[in-house]
């Protein structure tokens, strides 16, 4: 099966499973309304339908940074969770460029905590250079 991926609120799905009227996602706003009710930060609803054998993830971040967590958390859930499921993911991460640009830093910081752990081989003059960048960036 495979992923689908809407930054639509209200995304509908495309096709119904049998016997019942419409396969409905489950909405980003309804992880807003968690994280307004409860005062949390990011949220993410995982909502399985055994009928097709989906799951449905919602995510909602407060912040760019809550919004980057959250679609994290929901990409390794589905990826876990989804093996052999089709997974449909709504969210309001990648509709925000403030929680975009906050992901590639994420990344490219994971990046180069990599190359500083030496899991990618670099030249020792571009490994110290990047081990400063990392320092200057997390103090």
């Amino acid at each position: 099966m495979g992923k689908k991926r809407s930054t639509n609120p209200d995304a509908e799905a495309s096709h119904s499973p049998p016997g019942l009227p419409g396969k409905i996602p489950v909405p980003v706003e309804a992880a807003r309304a968690i994280a307004e009710t409860y005062r949390k930060s990011a949220v993410v609803i995982c909502a399985a339908d055994r009928v097709d054998r989906t799951l449905h993830f919602a995510t909602y971040g407060v912040e760019a940074a809550d919004k980057v967590w959250a679609a994290g958390v929901g990409d390794r859930m589905g990826e876990e969770m989804g093996r052999g499921m089709e997974v449909e993911m709504h969210e309001d991460f990648r509709a925000d460029p403030r929680a975009t640009d906050a992901g590639l830093v994420r990344e490219a910081l994971e990046l180069l905590t990599a190359i500083i752990d030496q899991k990618v081989m670099l030249p020792s003059d571009v490994r110290q250079r990047v081990l400063r960048v990392v320092t200057r960036s997390r103090s």
